[in-house]
This record gives structure tokens, C-alpha cells and sequence, in this order.
């Protein structure tokens, strides 16, 4: 069965599948929500606020079921998910949302119920 992946439009529109795109600057989970903060490449969204090269953003993750990660400094060429978009889902098999969210160095696959995305500065 293959995989039907679909991209997600944040305040910055889709952020485009290159490696460069994302970088993280946090990772925490706490209880069953997982909070990624970071930072995004301005030239690979779809939409364009102001002049800034980098959008901080911050990534909530709610009613976490599972999630793994995924290194592709030295798995990239094996494991490398191939989407549309750096940040996109899909519906698994029991009608979960699964969330993938592709950074330089990480791939975070992610299974929960809601997220939040929002960008909270510039630079």
C-alpha cells in the first residue's frame, strides 16, 4: 500500500523538500505533547513575510500517541521520506493523523491528534 502524503499550508505557506529548509533549535516532550522549536529558510515558503532570510517558528504537537526520529546525517539516502513538503501528513492504516516534519538532520515522524504550528519571530 503506498503512502498518500499531503502538505501542510502553514503562515508561511508549504515549505519546500529540501534538506536546507528547517533547521531545530529544541525538542521537548512533555506527557503526551511534543514542542519543536526552530527555524526556517524564508527561501524555500511558498509565502513571503517581509525581507527576513529566517522565520522562528514554534511546533506543538497535542495527544501524542508515538513518534519516532529518524537520522539523516548517516541514514539520508535509505530513509529520506520523499514529499511534497517538509512539513506534511498522512492517514495511516487505522485512520490516524500521522505527522512528518523533515529537518537537515532529522526526520520526526509523529502520530498525535492536533498541532499547532506559528511563527513567533524573524531574523
Amino acid at each position: 500500500m503506498s503512502v498518500k502524503y499531503k502538505e501542510i499550508e502553514t503562515e508561511v505557506g508549504y515549505i519546500k523538500p529540501v534538506r536546507d529548509a528547517i533547521y531545530i533549535d529544541s525538542f521537548e516532550q512533555k506527557h503526551n505533547s511534543i514542542i519543536i522549536k526552530g527555524e526556517i529558510n524564508s527561501l524555500f515558503c511558498s509565502i513571503k513575510r517581509d525581507d527576513h532570510k529566517w522565520y522562528r517558528f514554534e511546533l506543538v504537537m497535542e495527544q501524542v500517541s508515538e513518534y519516532t526520529a529518524i537520522d539523516e546525517e548517516h541514514f539520508y539516502a535509505k530513509t529520506r521520506i520523499h514529499t511534497e513538503s517538509d512539513f506534511s501528513e498522512y492517514t495511516d492504516g487505522s485512520g490516524n493523523r500521522v505527522f512528518i516534519l523533515q529537518t537537515y538532520d532529522w526526520s520526526y515522524i509523529i502520530k498525535c491528534r492536533e498541532h499547532k504550528f506559528k511563527i513567533t519571530g524573524y531574523r
